[in-house]
């Protein structure tokens, strides 16, 4: 009868490692179930200069979305003075609303979402590429641009406020290619395989702004 083989040490460690690797996993992966926490609507509407009714309609998000990018500065003075930057609402809201400062996309987005969610719109988070500024030997991007699809009596519209200079000032039907005029670009919306392309018109040129992928993310994400 043959006796048992010892266990390499390495074997044993690397067991050990797996494990303790998993128990890790496990503890972080835990879906945290809290609250959306809510906007000072008052407070937001002051900061962007809005007065009009407060109803989940294509008039009022054509609104907010015209009034919010043009209130709220795409920034990102934080990072050059080497400040972390906190997506935190409390945090978001302090900095984007009370103090009068601005943001770049997750802040932006996220602060938009919360808004749109409190006035009874349906909302979700998508990400995705930023194309704008960069050539093809740039490509691919990482997905580092969030954005908002909202449904709107069956509609599908694509609502951006934090993307910087070429910022649409109006939101964005999906599932159609044909260009939409905004006050002050004209864009137009491809439907690929996995993801939306959004174009921007500049001197007869379509130039590509990003690309966003079809599949929702969670608000964790």
């Amino acid at each position: 009868m043959n006796s048992p083989q010892p266990i390499a040490d390495e074997v044993l460690v690397a067991n050990d490692r797996h494990g303790l690797q998993g128990r890790i996993n496990a503890s972080w992966a835990k879906p945290i179930r809290t609250p959306e926490p809510e906007v000072d609507l008052d407070a937001y509407f002051d900061r962007i200069g809005y007065v009009g009714p407060r109803t989940a309609t294509l008039d009022v998000l054509q609104a907010l979305h015209a009034l919010h990018p043009a209130s709220i500065p795409f920034e990102a003075i934080d990072v050059l003075m080497g400040k972390p930057i906190s997506l935190a609402p409390a945090d978001i809201d302090r900095k984007l609303i009370h103090a009068g400062r601005g943001g770049y996309c997750f802040e932006h987005n996220s602060l938009f979402r919360r808004v749109l969610r409190s006035l009874g719109f349906e909302v979700e988070g998508l990400a995705g590429r930023v194309l704008w500024g960069y050539g093809a030997h740039e490509m691919p991007r990482p997905r580092c641009h969030m954005v908002n699809r909202v449904m709107i009596e069956g509609e599908a519209w694509l609502a951006d406020v934090g993307l910087g200079g070429c910022v649409p000032t109006a939101p964005l039907l999906l599932e159609t290619s044909a260009p939409q005029v905004t006050s002050r670009d004209t864009y137009r919306v491809i439907t690929l395989e996995h993801a939306y392309r959004v174009e921007l018109e500049r001197g007869g040129i379509w130039q590509p702004v990003h690309e966003i992928d079809f599949a929702p993310v969670a608000d964790i994400d």
